[in-house]
């Protein structure tokens, strides 16, 4: 998916802005329903890289009627981005059961609109520690049913994800995707990928095998469960 970037500049110096706007087009819409549907009451949630997906699943995960008045989510993530504001001020975001660093939101950095930089500014709720501390496992297993959100390029039968190339061909960096999911699952709890099951262009990012030369972010022994439009398909334990 083509990604465009807007940046902004404060005159003062002081703020950068930078908003991502995907293209839709002809791509499919990621079915929030579908990944929030087997997320439990009583769950407590950490995103990472959920900027990655659109902000409809952020908004499903609002809509839930068994969730009204649920302090559900729990922030401890590598990117805190304009979406988890909504949820901040509707006051689904505590972090009160949270064992690391209770009632903060933990991040390593934030990316987004002057809304977002003024937000944490001064906000005493808001903790930056470096990547060392927020992407380690053993850190992020400590938080009770940790539930992971993240993306993909592309994923093959066998359950091997591909999160920071397009073929031979450098997309991103790996970031924290496959610390998140194996904290998640030690917590134990939910680690998802989630992703439109096309392109842009119409190609499947579900393939028999993964393109030539691209790269393995998380294999297909950590893999859990994956998200697209059609629905959620758990991948634990089943046979390659």
């Amino acid at each position: 998916m083509k990604k465009e970037y807007e940046f902004s500049h404060n005159c003062s110096g002081i703020l950068h802005s930078f908003r991502m706007r995907h293209r839709t087009g002809t791509t499919p819409i990621l079915s929030p329903q579908a990944a929030v549907a087997f997320i439990e009451s009583s769950d407590r949630v950490f995103v990472h890289s959920l900027a990655m997906a659109p902000p409809t699943l952020i908004e499903a995960l609002s809509a839930r009627e068994d969730l009204a008045g649920v302090e559900l989510i729990h922030i401890h993530t590598e990117m805190f981005f304009d979406g988890l504001i909504p949820l901040v001020e509707g006051g689904v975001v505590t972090g009160e059961e949270k064992l690391v660093m209770p009632l903060k939101i933990v991040a390593t950095y934030a990316l987004g609109s002057e809304r977002l930089y003024r937000f944490i500014d001064d906000n005493p709720m808001v903790i930056f520690e470096e990547a060392a501390f927020t992407n380690d496992s053993a850190i992020i297993r400590q938080n009770p049913k940790v539930t992971a959100v993240n993306s993909a390029l592309e994923i093959d039968l066998t359950g091997q994800v591909c999160a920071d190339s397009i073929g031979p061909f450098q997309n991103s960096g790996v970031g924290g995707q496959m610390d998140f999911i194996r904290g998640a699952s030690l917590s134990p709890g939910k680690p998802i990928i989630a992703m439109p099951s096309t392109t842009r262009s119409g190609r499947s990012k579900i393939s028999t095998y993964l393109q030539p030369g691209a790269s393995v972010t998380t294999t297909r022994a950590h893999v859990h469960y994956v998200v697209t439009e059609y629905g959620v398909a758990p991948l634990r334990a089943q046979p390659a």
